[in-house]
């Protein structure tokens, strides 16, 4: 998706504005001005010309960052996001970096056991997800990838980048 005029675009926000809540995704304008970043890359899912779901991420020199993936919610637990995440691992060659929440409720537990078994591991450090929009406040996640030794020893590298690249926040030292 290269704009807000794509032809699923209208689909395409709807799902991402009702399965992220508001403190864990873009405004429309500033989805917007992503769209227009080569490091960033939205997709729509189709499955037999019907639209099923949405797949963000950012492309970075060492690592990618997935940022939102959401099936419709009327079809999930039918594989079509074990199918769609199986096929974006097989066609990339660098380690993969997503946040999860805390696993402090049963659809934060279901998440991070589906990328479980996609034999992504959690980081044990401290990360923050910063805010989205101005004014609003970090949450706590956890990051899990793929290639957990990679992961571990870059670490700050990746807390880095995902801070000013993805969300445009520079820490204060």
């Amino acid at each position: 998706m290269q704009s807000s005029s794509d032809a699923f675009f209208q689909q395409f926000y709807r799902l991402y504005s009702s399965a992220f809540p508001e403190n864990e995704r873009r405004s429309l304008q500033n989805l917007e001005k992503e769209l227009n970043n080569p490091n960033f890359h939205a997709y729509v899912l189709m499955n037999k010309n019907s639209f099923v779901g949405i797949f963000n991420y950012w492309n970075f020199e060492k690592f990618i960052y997935i940022e939102h993936f959401a099936i419709e919610e009327k079809l999930r637990s039918q594989y079509l996001g074990t199918e769609a995440l199986k096929s974006f691992l097989e066609k990339v060659n660098l380690p993969v970096i997503l946040e999860v929440e805390m696993p402090n409720t049963d659809a934060a537990k279901r998440r991070i056991e589906f990328y479980h078994r996609h034999e992504f591991v959690e980081l044990q450090n401290y990360y923050l997800q910063p805010p989205y929009e101005s004014g609003g406040f970090p949450i706590p996640m956890q990051l899990m990838s793929n290639d957990y030794e990679f992961a571990k020893n870059n670490f700050e590298t990746i807390k880095q980048t995902i801070y000013l690249e993805v969300y445009h926040f520079k820490p204060e030292v």
